[in-house]
């Protein structure tokens, strides 16, 4: 489809839609839609131990009762992943300084290495894979070729250091980036990287704590995101207005799923927790140590 932002103004979405009403003139009648697949119920977690020398954490899948289906042990200490096709999967190694590509027997199969440990890792739709430090946003082709780095900046450029500092972030469909940085503000790049939108988090305890995974920005132009010191999960408009809100003990990450239920991981707790659209726990996961990514399929 067209490379064009939703935006956040009238102006930037009778833009957007115009140019999708054009594309679809252009190209309705081809246009195929295949089935949507069923939900296999799977989740993926991320484990680490509590003990911050442990570096090394594991990879793995488990079905809806908890039961190991694949896993990947000794990875350096991993901050995001990404189940990709062909039974690999991608991984934000923070650990090893670089982003890896493995099959489920834990080889590595593509590898790219950065100067800091990578926070995010993502590979998008065109085959490339988007990476975030914390202080550079990336994205890299096939072959390990950077095609653009973004640096960040404040309301008032570098002066404002905490501005520059990446903590979590994602690529959308559309090309948008967003990011929180550590001056606790959400941010949103067109694909010219021009700022579209930026509001501040308003937590009295400090907002987004920890570092590492993606952002879920939901189809809506909605805003997941966890809290940890001040235990509640909350979703944000377009505008940062709170719309939603869920009590979870220190959250550090949070997915929305397609059933309107979120899954979340703790600080604290050893598990995965699904939440309904009331807060209520339908579903955990218990691991063996620190449960810190959660995601489903």
């Amino acid at each position: 489809g067209p490379a064009v932002s939703v935006g956040n103004d009238r102006a930037a979405r009778v833009k957007c839609r115009d140019a999708w009403a054009a594309w679809w003139t252009k190209n309705g009648e081809r246009a195929k839609f295949p089935p949507t697949a069923k939900p296999l119920g799977h989740t993926l977690v991320i484990l680490l131990s509590p003990q911050p020398e442990v570096r090394v954490g594991t990879l793995r899948e488990v079905d809806a009762k908890g039961k190991t289906l694949w896993q990947v042990k000794d990875v350096g200490f991993p901050l995001d992943a990404q189940l990709l096709p062909g039974d690999r999967i991608l991984c934000a190694e923070h650990g090893n300084n670089r982003v890896a590509e493995r099959d489920r027997a834990g080889r590595v199969v593509w590898e790219h290495k950065v100067q800091e440990g990578p926070l995010v890792a993502q590979r998008l739709a065109n085959g490339n894979t988007f990476i975030v430090t914390e202080r550079r946003i990336l994205e890299v082709d096939k072959t390990g070729k950077e095609v653009f780095t973004y640096t960040g900046s404040g309301k008032n450029g570098d002066e404002d250091e905490d501005a520059t500092l990446f903590r979590k972030a994602a690529k959308l469909p559309n090309g948008d980036i967003v990011y929180v940085n550590g001056s606790q503000e959400f941010v949103r790049l067109g694909p010219d990287r021009k700022e579209i939108q930026r509001f501040t988090i308003d937590v009295p305890t400090g907002g987004v704590r920890t570092n590492g995974g993606r952002i879920d920005v939901l189809p809506n132009g909605n805003v997941l995101l966890p809290f940890m010191n001040d235990n509640k999960i909350v979703e944000f408009d377009s505008e940062g207005q709170k719309v939603w809100e869920a009590t979870v003990e220190q959250p550090v990450n949070a997915v929305r799923l397609p059933d309107g239920h979120t899954l979340a991981t703790t600080f604290t707790q050893p598990r995965a927790i699904e939440l309904d659209r009331f807060g209520r726990e339908v579903w955990d996961y218990k691991g063996e140590t620190r449960v810190t990514r959660a995601w489903r399929r």
